[in-house]
């Protein structure tokens, strides 16, 4: 990839909400709405809607969708994000990737991939952040 952004992720605060919990096995959550607050060479809310398997030991499993709206470098417009990671041992693991052919106004064209590793989770959590990006 051409570029890279780097930036803060902050997430507000939410509570995942159970749609499947079984007597034996993962809990499946559901987080609506899920805001998140990027700053850096991505300057943008985005908002998601997150799957979630959490296990009786802590860890889990996730996928997601995030709209993201706002400026990356010199361009502003909006995008889409497919997210898949997992919690383990207090630490959160995400790998993202732009879906092809959402990006709109000036981020039309966007293609990418990027993620984070971060240990500041829970209400308060934040990351540190990168998404590798060109255009078409």
């Amino acid at each position: 990839m051409a570029h890279s952004a780097k930036a803060l992720l902050k997430w507000e605060p939410w509570d995942p909400e159970p749609w499947d919990v079984a007597p034996a096995g993962p809990a499946l959550l559901r987080g609506t709405g899920v805001v998140h607050h990027y700053t850096g060479d991505l300057e943008a809310v985005g908002r998601a809607e997150t799957l979630i398997s959490h296990l009786p030991d802590g860890s889990a499993s996730m996928v997601a969708i995030e709209r993201i709206d706002g400026r990356l470098g010199d361009r502003t417009g909006t995008f889409v994000l497919r997210a898949v990671g997992s919690v383990a041992g207090g630490v959160s693991e995400l790998a993202w990737t732009v879906v092809p052919g959402s990006g709109t106004g000036e981020l039309a064209g966007l293609h990418g991939e990027g993620g984070y590793r971060t240990d500041h989770m829970g209400r308060d959590g934040h990351a540190d952040v990168e998404l590798r990006y060109d255009f078409d």
